[in-house]
């Protein structure tokens, strides 16, 4: 009896099941929460901003990029956590990667500034404010990845 079912045309305008698409696609976003962001103005941390990281990642930036960042923090924060950006996606991960493609060593109070956007990033990295180790590219590539 199941195969030999017809199917049943559709019933109304396809302007109105258009309308109706569009109604339940609107309702699902508003009933969505909001991801969990921190503004980098706002971060208290080192730690809490990297943990952030992925939800405000530019996607498209991250489109076609595959890449580990390991972050070692120094000074009021002690500890080594890492992103793994794979085609714009993005996951936060506390300890050493097994093969970062950039390591950045930092102070606390620089990084934060550099995410607030209170220092340059490439001018505390050329006077010596942080350093920078592998594919230094990368670390350019982080203004357009997460913009301040």
């Amino acid at each position: 009896a199941y195969v030999k079912q017809t199917r049943t045309p559709a019933q109304g305008s396809p302007e109105m099941r258009e309308a109706w698409r569009q109604s339940l696609m609107s309702r699902q976003k508003e009933s969505r929460p909001a991801a969990p962001g921190v503004d980098p103005a706002e971060a208290g941390s080192v730690r809490e901003l990297l943990k952030a990281m992925p939800q405000i990642m530019n996607r498209e930036a991250a489109r076609d990029l595959t890449a580990v960042y390991q972050f070692d923090i120094s000074g009021t924060e002690e500890f080594t956590a890492h992103l793994v950006i794979d085609k714009g996606r993005a996951t936060y991960h506390e300890g050493p990667a097994a093969k970062p493609d950039v390591l950045i060593k930092a102070p606390a109070a620089v990084w934060l500034a550099v995410a607030r956007g209170e220092k340059n990033g490439a001018r505390a990295f050329m006077a010596g404010e942080y350093r920078a180790e592998g594919e230094v590219q990368l670390l350019m590539k982080l203004k357009d990845l997460f913009p301040t």
